[in-house]
C-alpha cells in the first residue's frame, strides 16, 4: 500500500494481482497524475494472491481498513494487465467526482483478448456481451448491468466476499448486489494481456 499524509479525501485504488506485477505506466499515472487532477491523495491497496478473486478480497479488506467508518467504501478497481497513460487522468478524476455526486459508480471500457467489449446492459449468468463497436458507441453514462472491472470506480458494500466458479468473480458481484453502473465514455485504456512462451 502506498501510504499518503493523510486518509481523508484520499481515492482508494484496489489493484489486484496474481504475482504482483502491474503496468509501470499505470501505476504512474495512479501515484503522480491521477492525485494532480484530483487535488487529493490516492491510495493504493495491492492484493496479491494465487487467484483474482483472493486479491480483490485481499485489496477491498485493505481499503475498508482505511475507511472504517464508510459503507459503502468507494473504490477504483485498476487490473494489473490495464494500461491507463497519464494523458487520462483528468478524465479519470471528471468521472469520479460525478460518481461521488451522483452517488452511482462507472466502469471503462476495454478490449478482451478476442476483441469483445467487457459491457452487458443485461444481467445475469448468459448476459450477452457487446461487440466492442456497440460499447464504443453507446452515449456516456449510459447504464452497464454488468462489466469487467478492469477499471472501474464503484461503491463497494463493506465486506462484500468475492468468489467465482464458471462465472468470473466480476459477474458474480452484479449479480450478488444488483448494482448497476454508468459507462465512462471518455476514458480510454488498453488491456494487455501477458503471453507465456
Amino acid at each position: 500500500m502506498v501510504q499518503a499524509s493523510s486518509c481523508v479525501g484520499a481515492l482508494r485504488v484496489c489493484l489486484p494481482t496474481r504475482d504482483g506485477r502491474a503496468e509501470v505506466h499505470t501505476v504512474a499515472t495512479l501515484l503522480t497524475a491521477l492525485p494532480a487532477a484530483l487535488g487529493r491523495p490516492v491510495l493504493i491497496h495491492l492484493g496479491q494472491a494465487g487467484n483474482i478473486p483472493r486479491a480483490r478480497n485481499q485489496a477491498q479488506r485493505e481499503a475498508e481498513a482505511h475507511a472504517p467508518d464508510q459503507d459503502p467504501v468507494w473504490v477504483l478497481w485498476v487490473d494489473s494487465d490495464i494500461l491507463l497513460e497519464a494523458d487520462q487522468a483528468p478524465a479519470v478524476a471528471r468521472y469520479v467526482e460525478r460518481a461521488e455526486v451522483d452517488g452511482v459508480g462507472w466502469v471503462a471500457h476495454y478490449r478482451q483478448a478476442d476483441g469483445r467489449s467487457v459491457l452487458s446492459l443485461e444481467g445475469g449468468r448468459h448476459a450477452p456481451i457487446l461487440a466492442a463497436e456497440e460499447a464504443e458507441a453507446l452515449p456516456d453514462w449510459h447504464p452497464i448491468a454488468m462489466a469487467g472491472l478492469g477499471l472501474a470506480y464503484l461503491p463497494m458494500p463493506r465486506g462484500y466476499l468475492w468468489h467465482a466458479d464458471d462465472m468470473g468473480e466480476d459477474w458474480h458481484l452484479w449479480q450478488d448486489t444488483g448494482m448497476v453502473a454508468r459507462f465512462a465514455a471518455g476514458i480510454r485504456v488498453r488491456h494487455h494481456r501477458l503471453a507465456y512462451l
